[in-house]
């Protein structure tokens, strides 16, 4: 076997290696089992609209009617006060959305940071992800 050839080998073996390892390190980012509502990790917040506002500390808990609350703070990192609109979507595994929960945060100073408290539209037994974002700011 010539020289070229070992290295075209060895170079094919290593992208083959490459992609399944990154393969494998996106399919560790997923989460595994559809879990009870009740027993759910935290949300994950999407970036938001274009850095204008920043999402954080997502969590999702059950309130005593049975419905999914989605709460977290946001910040404003604009120059003037703004009111954002923001929705958390419930997905399944394959991304179709289960359910939302939306609501208002108004009069977010420059800089500040304000708490937000979403609560769902339907009761959900059971999701597979949340995505948290801002709608609209205004």
């Amino acid at each position: 076997m010539s020289t070229s050839r070992r290295l075209f080998t060895i170079v094919g073996v290593v992208v083959v290696a490459v992609g399944a390892a990154l393969l494998w390190a996106e399919s560790g980012n997923k989460f595994v089992n559809e879990r009870p509502a009740g027993e759910t990790p935290a949300a994950t917040a999407s970036p938001a609209t274009k850095e204008r506002t920043t999402l954080a500390n997502s969590k999702v808990t059950t309130n005593a009617a049975g419905y999914l609350v989605v709460s977290g703070s946001i910040t404003n990192n604009e120059d003037a006060a703004r009111s954002a609109t923001i929705t958390a979507t419930f997905l399944d595994k394959a991304g179709k959305a289960l359910g939302t929960a939306t609501g208002t945060v108004s009069d977010i100073d420059p800089a500040q940071t304000k708490p937000f408290v979403l609560t769902s539209t339907e009761k959900l037994a059971t999701y597979y992800e949340v995505k948290v974002a801002v709608d609209k700011l205004f």
